[in-house]
């Protein structure tokens, strides 16, 4: 791999990467849909170049430059937007009653079964003594 080539080619798409994760942090973590689009896309393909990087020419400044580009990226990509705690207040007051209420005839036919199992595990043990 001809490394200066190599930079030629690609220094736009880091470029373009660094100025998403610019717009990304003036917006406080928002991206419209386009732009996140695009933003992941370049985030697969710089990775992709840091690993010919750190293949080829680990020790080069290029490298280094790359891969504090994609940990800044991957960071801005996998951040936690909400804390555990709001999550799972959110999930069982508005989600999980939900999910009960349209499946509700399962829900019924799961305890009926558990009823008559239990039931029947009870007048099994009590017809023994």
């Amino acid at each position: 791999m001809e490394l200066t080539r190599f930079i030629k080619e690609n220094k736009s798409m880091w470029t373009e990467l660094e100025q998403q994760l610019e717009l990304l942090d003036k917006r406080s973590g928002k991206l419209q849909s386009g732009h996140l689009d695009r933003f992941t896309e370049l985030y697969k393909t710089v990775s992709s170049h840091l690993s010919a990087m750190q293949t080829y020419s680990p020790a080069d400044e290029t490298t280094v430059y790359l891969n504090h580009l994609v940990s800044r990226a991957h960071n801005a990509m996998y951040k936690e937007n909400n804390k555990s705690g709001t999550q799972l207040k959110t999930f069982f007051l508005h989600h999980f009653p939900l999910l009960i209420q349209a499946r509700g005839w399962f829900v019924v036919a799961a305890l009926l079964l558990f009823i008559l199992g239990g039931l029947l595990g009870f007048l099994s043990v009590r017809q023994d003594r």
